[in-house]
């Protein structure tokens, strides 16, 4: 039960960071499954990066804040806290996914999957 609900939670929070990207014909290539992906990184500033991995982590509480079961609260937490990477600051993670995307084979892989890829290696 609780390694679904975590499965739904990562769904949700990944739902609330990338949004409703448009669907130009020029952005396209920039989405990958309706979720931001390398080509969309590589586009933006080192801030915008830093607000965008912030806003994964706050997303993943925000959904923890929400949830009416105290026992789902407490599993929301607890995997909000694990998207954390502690002892580094949010432009050193930015500057890995960069690495990460310098690779252009992974240019299609979503941001939200290359930072979960870099949370395993820790």
């Amino acid at each position: 039960m609780q390694k679904k609900f975590l499965i739904l939670l990562t769904i949700v929070a990944g739902a609330f960071i990338t949004g409703s990207p448009a669907k130009a014909q020029d952005e396209s290539d920039k989405f990958t499954a309706g979720a931001t992906n390398g080509r969309q990184w590589l586009s933006w500033d080192m801030p915008s990066k830093i607000i965008f991995l912030r806003g994964i982590c706050e997303g993943a509480v925000l959904v923890a804040l929400k949830l009416p079961d105290d026992k789902c609260k407490a599993a929301a937490q607890t995997f909000a806290e694990n998207l954390l990477v502690r002892g580094f600051r949010t432009s050193e993670i930015a500057k890995q996914v960069d690495e990460f995307y310098s690779d252009s084979a992974n240019l299609r892989i979503p941001v939200i999957s290359s930072y979960k890829i870099m949370l395993s290696l820790r």
